[in-house]
């Protein structure tokens, strides 16, 4: 019985290094399509990677089985976290545009929430639909 026990605590803390393992490769792929996407809409070779990117991303989420390896949602975010986020968008609520453009305040604001909570654009940008009740539109 002992051997059985630990047998499957193994493989269980396997599965748990794997997942994380998984996670940490989601986001470091997530930041590398945010930074090619940043070359401009004119970059043929930047547009090619973002797509190869995507398989790959596409891939690891189909072949885990893992909530935690999704997206970062309002829901998981802790209190401190949403206050946070909370925050921040009440710093955007003014009379003028606090990035200096009404056009760029959006994603003046998503990334000010990435960097704040050190996740990637794509990740604040989900955040900011569930949880500030942003239109998909609105990117």
């Amino acid at each position: 019985m002992k051997i059985t026990k630990n047998a499957k605590k193994v493989t269980a803390s396997k599965e748990v290094v794997a997942n994380k393992n998984y996670q940490a490769a989601q986001r470091y792929i997530k930041c590398a399509i945010d930074a090619l996407g940043a070359c401009g809409k004119s970059d043929e070779f930047a547009k090619d990677r973002i797509a190869d990117l995507s398989v790959v991303l596409f891939d690891i989420n189909a072949s885990t089985d893992c909530e935690s390896c999704g997206d970062i949602k309002a829901s998981t975010l802790t209190e401190e976290q949403k206050a946070k986020v909370w925050e921040i968008a009440n710093s955007y609520t003014t009379s003028d545009p606090k990035s200096g453009d009404w056009d760029t305040e959006t994603k003046a604001e998503q990334k000010e929430i990435a960097k704040a909570l050190e996740i990637t654009l794509a990740e604040a940008k989900q955040i900011m639909i569930d949880e500030l009740g942003f239109e998909e539109n609105q990117f």
